[in-house]
């Protein structure tokens, strides 16, 4: 799949910034930490600079455009986000929601966009004071069981393992504690993901999540890979619309990373 062919038709479009999906900005950032070639770092750079200057997704995108582009002017555009999460409402639990009177969490793509970049923030600038309050946060998060793979499970998932990757393992107490999270989590999602239909969708997010976490080494990849590798595969780098795109690039990044170096 020629994901160059479809980044450069997409940002010719005219997009109001709401429109801009989070996983097509995370994807076209997982296809540039990925490329192999000058010419391909250049081209998913500057992807990248457009379409986070176009949208109004600052995520982990942010992080990767403060090393690879411009230090100071990036930090300002992290630190205003960073600002606007420490005054974003929380409920009982300590998860973003809607506001004081309507404390149901955000929707997870401001979820799936938050936890990662905030992760992310501490990792870089903040000397890791916040790492337990993650903990505290994805536990509550962490279904009691699952009959069936949701877009919500794939969505909790796609959030901790990017999560777990944002972080130093050197405050090893709350890194293990997330991993044990994650690891119990997926054992619960195996037996539905293994036995019935799944959604194309959440497949596709199911199957970067296991492929990056073999990757990273959170999963045993003898176990685990092969389901995974056989969920992208059956999704043939799907491009319906933007969220699956941007899924497909991001599935594609981690299928690429860890056959190359396993």
């Amino acid at each position: 799949m020629d994901y160059k062919i479809y980044l450069d038709q997409y940002l010719r479009e005219e997009k109001a910034p709401g429109e801009i999906s989070i996983f097509l900005v995370t994807g076209c950032m997982e296809q540039y930490l990925m490329a192999e070639t000058e010419e391909e770092k250049n081209f998913f750079l500057s992807s990248l600079k457009t379409i986070t200057d176009k949208s109004s997704v600052r995520a982990r995108n942010l992080f990767v455009l403060h090393d690879a582009l411009d230090h100071e002017f990036y930090r300002g555009i992290i630190e205003d986000k960073m600002e606007s999460l420490r005054q974003c409402p929380r409920n009982s639990d300590g998860i973003f929601c809607e506001s004081a009177e309507n404390p149901v969490p955000k929707p997870w793509d401001f979820l799936y966009e938050a936890y990662p970049f905030y992760m992310s923030y501490e990792t870089y600038f903040h000397n890791k004071a916040d790492y337990g309050d993650f903990y505290l946060q994805m536990r509550k998060f962490e279904p009691a069981m699952i009959r069936s793979v949701t877009w919500e499970d794939a969505c909790f998932l796609m959030m901790l393992i990017d999560v777990i990757d944002s972080m130093s393992q050197e405050i090893f107490e709350h890194y293990r504690a997330l991993k044990e999270i994650f690891k119990r989590t997926i054992k619960k999602s195996i037996p539905p993901l293994t036995s019935q239909e799944v959604d194309k969708k959440a497949g596709l997010a199911m199957g970067y999540v296991i492929v990056k976490a073999c990757s990273i080494k959170v999963l045993n990849s003898e176990k685990y890979v092969h389901i995974g590798l056989s969920l992208i595969d059956a999704a043939d780098g799907a491009l319906e619309d933007e969220g699956m795109a941007g899924l497909s690039m991001m599935a594609d990044s981690v299928k690429r990373q860890f056959l190359k170096y396993e």
